[in-house]
């Protein structure tokens, strides 16, 4: 009997990349912002999917999560994207859907690769030397203020001025209800100042190029980031590719001798 694949195996991380539809901000303001994060929040919790880091700006949103139970990214994309449809479409009286069809997704199985993506996430909407126009710490519980803007004004970090992310949390431990530090994160320090200290050093320096490379590639490409031996295993298990293949057309395995008929993929007869 064929086995149904799993493309989102329980207990691996992977980075999530989800784009609006062309000529169409999905997230357009910071009400629509901390609408979709409260949604995240409940649906998070509810399909056991832990969220280590955000990041999202008007057209764009970027996860690094790690499902509990096999399926359970997609489950709770799909409850989000349901509640905050109704939220949009109201608002904007717009028909129709608001994301691309597919999000990207790469595993992340090296821990060297994780804090990178962490890093990668929390960087990616910041430009050098801004200032804070929202620290999201409690986008997940509350709506946002004129009392909560007017705050949040006086940090100066880098920052974005076009999105949101999870660089204030995971640099200064701000309460949320969002938020599930991985293990490789609480590696950082022995308490959680030493942790948010040592996370503020990373996340000061620019990823190095080799990295931000193949980030990129494995994101664009549906791939994995880790040993290349565990990755091979893990092909096996799911049923798809994820390392990148050479390019040209694959080899034909030599036929053995007095074989008869073409040969049965092991996948297709699992």
């Amino acid at each position: 009997m064929a086995r149904k694949l799993r493309t989102s195996p329980a207990g691996i991380p992977q980075h999530i990349h989800r784009l609006s539809r062309p000529a169409l901000s999905a997230l357009p303001d910071d009400e629509d912002k901390a609408v979709y994060l409260k949604a995240l929040a409940n649906y998070a919790t509810r399909y056991q999917v832990a969220v280590h880091a955000w990041g999202m700006s008007d057209s764009q949103l970027q996860l690094l999560v790690t499902p509990k139970t096999d399926g359970g990214i997609s489950s709770m994309l799909q409850a989000t994207g349901r509640i905050y449809a109704q939220h949009y479409n109201q608002k904007y009286a717009h028909r129709g859907g608001i994301w691309q069809d597919r999000y990207k997704a790469s595993l992340i199985l090296a821990d060297d690769y994780l804090i990178a993506v962490y890093r990668y996430i929390d960087r990616l909407l910041f430009v050098e030397g801004s200032t804070i126009p929202h620290v999201a710490a409690n986008a997940a519980n509350e709506p946002i203020t004129a009392d909560t803007k007017k705050a949040i004004g006086s940090h100066s970090l880098h920052a974005q001025p076009r999105g949101w992310s999870s660089a204030y949390e995971n640099q200064h431990g701000a309460s949320t209800a969002l938020l599930t530090p991985h293990s490789r994160y609480i590696a950082l320090g022995d308490t959680p100042q030493d942790r948010q200290q040592a996370y503020q050093q990373l996340f000061s320096n620019v990823l190095p190029e080799a990295q931000l490379a193949d980030i990129r590639k494995a994101l664009k490409m549906s791939l994995a980031l880790g040993d290349e031996h565990f990755i091979k295993r893990l092909e096996q298990v799911i049923g798809r590719r994820l390392l990148a293949g050479k390019p040209g057309r694959p080899k034909k395995a030599p036929l053995q001798k007095n074989a008869i008929g073409p040969a049965v993929s092991q996948a297709a007869s699992a």
